[in-house]
């Protein structure tokens, strides 16, 4: 749900981290922490431009995906949810029961989680190779950093089993402030007793990597384009091109919803500090989700997007004709 919004934005190199060394030959210069973002980097919840999990919404539950949407996220409630101000479950249920859909609250949620659970096989491998210290560093504490409210982050450390894969998942909601705002950075920066310099953040929201950046953290900018070059850059394999390989800062098209994400549509539509996306559009990235505009760890976002064509994605729920930018 969100993909561009305040979740992921680093500021600084866009790519890459000024290490002063080749890129590709360790995780960084002294870095203690890894912190990985979760939808569009270790989930990978979006495809073709939207998010997946609403694409089966209306004949599965008969929910009308773009109501939805709207509802949630072109409202903005979701940047409160996913800031810990308001409760999901109290933000779904009176709109469920007004609209007349019997299930309960609990278990849309559910459902909602279990469609959006996508993990990456191939990152995955990569976290769980620097959890057995293959990376050049040695063994690397590692954590998620995610703008997701309460119900999800428990189930991604509960059911999605990252409570035993990572040292501790911050979540927004939990955290009552999300990314990109400093305070989410601090946090855990304070909690891990490091120096800002000896911590990495893995996002695919441009506006989080910056953001992240600018307190001082090192960073890599996730993309389609970047990904192969994150082996190398933790240590685990040689990597591609200067910083990541990514060349500067490009918007990702069809991975982009939170992220951090929410509602961006992979072709055009627009939201502040917008990315170009595949096709000659702009992907607002607060979290936002592709193409459809909802994603559970969105945050913020104004600007509509238009998706590429019809139904509707996971975590952002509205698909590729429309969508709007929940943020992230």
């Amino acid at each position: 749900m969100s993909a561009q919004a305040r979740a992921e934005a680093e500021p600084g190199a866009e790519v890459g981290v000024n290490t002063g060394k080749q890129a590709g030959t360790q995780a960084g210069p002294g870095v203690g922490l890894v912190v990985w973002d979760f939808d569009g980097v270790l989930n990978a919840n979006i495809r073709d431009g939207r998010f997946v999990w609403a694409d089966d919404l209306g004949p599965d539950l008969g929910i009308d995906a773009a109501a939805f949407s709207d509802f949630v996220f072109a409202s903005g409630r979701m940047r409160d949810v996913v800031s810990g101000r308001i409760d999901l479950l109290d933000v779904v249920g009176p709109w469920l029961a007004e609209q007349g859909h019997a299930i309960a609250a609990a278990d849309f949620l559910d459902y909602w989680w279990r469609k959006d659970a996508h993990p990456d096989a191939q990152v995955l491998s990569w976290l769980d190779a620097l959890a057995q210290g293959a990376g050049h560093g040695g063994t690397l504490r590692q954590v998620i950093g995610t703008n997701n409210e309460g119900h999800r982050a428990a189930y991604i450390e509960g059911t999605m089993g990252f409570a035993g894969r990572v040292e501790r998942v911050f979540a927004s909601g939990r955290m009552g402030v999300a990314k990109p705002d400093a305070g989410f950075f601090e946090q855990i920066s304070d909690w891990a007793g490091l120096a800002p310099e000896h911590i990495l953040l893995i996002d695919d929201t441009a506006r989080n990597i910056e953001a992240a950046r600018a307190l001082g953290w090192q960073a890599f900018h996730f993309t389609p384009q970047s990904r192969s070059a994150l082996p190398g850059r933790l240590g685990l394999g040689d990597g591609a091109g200067p910083d990541d390989g990514a060349g500067p800062d490009i918007g990702m098209g069809p991975d982009i919803g939170m992220g951090s994400d929410i509602g961006m549509g992979p072709d055009n539509g627009t939201g502040p500090d917008d990315e170009e996306g595949p096709g000659g559009g702009t992907i607002s990235r607060p979290e936002a989700g592709r193409g459809n505009g909802m994603r559970p760890d969105d945050v913020t976002g104004p600007g509509d997007l238009s998706g590429a064509g019809h139904g509707t994605g996971p975590n952002g729920v509205t698909g590729r004709g429309h969508g709007r930018n929940e943020g992230q």
